[in-house]
């Protein structure tokens, strides 16, 4: 590592974890490759510094699992932060920060704003908000990202969606696809010698289409031998006694968040991929990374039956597509999966080759890289070290 002094690049989150996937295994990874000794990651988990053998994390302390604290304390601690470490480049992945945004450009600091997801369209998907609510805070989203579009340096994007709502030419898009073998085994499992179960990756909810996958295996026969796993944290937290109680739960099994190790292996053992998502404004025009990465694990993929998402399936032949709120037309494509395991592998190998061609963090990795060399120079590593 380079002495701290040398920070150039200060990559910020107040809510996400430290092992972020997008942020520190292939943002922070990838700029510290080429940027030696000049990346640091800042969050706030309470956790304390980590100093790392690519980039040091630095903790700023746990601040608050409140909406509404969390934003104001996080602003105070990261300004703070900001004005001791003067970097010259303040990348920032949460919506909460744009205020600690607006103070770098102040500070004469340049400003990323990485938008991972349409908050305005999560807002709208929100049953618990009413009408006036709803409306002050997509408005207020809408005021803040349009005014952070045209005061910050960049704006770098997760999805071609995403990226069409800030101006063409401050905007980037970094896609958050897979990073090619980090999740499919070299001497994988054939599909008839695996266990008869399949598997669900990331946040469990029910607009993520909880309660449907339970309900999918419980429509097979009482004698099936067939399962799910769910691995991921629960949102609500209630969700899971819920779920527990439902008449699927004989079939599942829920294991909480896995590490990416456990995640290779939990994928190396079941039958397919499920990325059931319900239709709400956020989901229909997604990317999932567990989409991707089911594939990067040579699974085939049984997937919600949007127009972009029917359009990667035709077209790379992937996996199937079902209505995601019929647990019966779920539970027919496991069968598929299940009888024609020679059909399955095929998917398997179609999804496998479109990611090691097409949709992979090597590929997006560069546009990352080639922003930041336009704002700070040419790096002091070749870019061919670049994962």
């Amino acid at each position: 590592m380079g002495s701290k002094d040398n920070v150039r690049v200060v990559q910020l989150t107040t809510v996400h974890s430290r092992k972020d996937v997008r942020i520190a295994v292939k943002q922070c990874s990838s700029l510290a490759r080429v940027f030696e000794g000049e990346v640091e990651l800042v969050v706030a988990d309470g956790n304390g510094d980590e100093p790392g053998e690519l980039f040091n994390v630095v903790d700023l302390g746990f601040i608050s699992s409140s909406r509404f604290w969390r934003p104001f304390r996080g602003f105070v601690r990261a300004t703070a932060y900001l004005m001791r470490r003067r970097p010259s480049v303040l990348h920032f992945h949460d919506p909460e920060l744009i205020p600690v945004g607006f103070v770098a450009k102040i500070l004469g600091i340049r400003v990323v704003y990485d938008v991972h997801e349409n908050v305005r369209a999560q807002l709208r998907a929100r049953r618990s908000l009413g009408a006036v609510s709803m409306f002050v805070l997509t408005s207020g989203v809408a005021v803040a990202e349009w005014i952070a579009a045209r005061v910050f340096d960049r704006i770098v994007c997760a999805t071609p969606g995403i990226a069409m709502q800030f101006p063409a030419h401050k905007t980037t898009l970094v896609q958050n696809f897979p990073i090619v073998g980090e999740l499919s085994g070299a001497n994988a499992v054939p599909q008839a010698q695996r266990p008869r179960r399949f598997a669900y990756i990331g946040g469990i909810s029910e607009q993520r289409g909880a309660r449907e996958m339970l309900a999918a295996v419980d429509a097979f026969p009482p004698d099936a031998d067939v399962g799910v796993d769910l691995a991921g944290r629960f949102s609500p937290e209630s969700l899971l006694q819920e779920l527990e109680a439902s008449p699927g739960a004989a079939r599942s099994r829920f294991l909480g968040w896995l590490d990416r190790g456990e995640v290779a292996q939990l994928l190396a053992g079941v039958r397919a991929g499920l990325v059931a998502l319900h239709a709400t404004p956020n989901h229909i025009n997604s990317q999932p990374i567990k989409l991707f990465e089911y594939m990067s694990a040579g699974l085939p993929v049984i997937a919600s039956d949007f127009p972009l998402w029917r359009e990667l399936i035709e077209d790379t032949g992937a996996g199937l597509l079902v209505d995601p709120m019929d647990p019966g037309a779920i539970c027919t494509a496991m069968q598929k999966i299940l009888d024609d395991p020679a059909g399955a592998e095929a998917m398997g190998r179609k999804g496998r080759s479109a990611i090691e061609s097409r949709y992979n963090w090597a590929v997006e990795s560069r546009e990352l890289i080639g922003l930041y060399t336009r704002m700070l120079g040419e790096p002091a590593t070749a870019p061919h070290r670049l994962q």
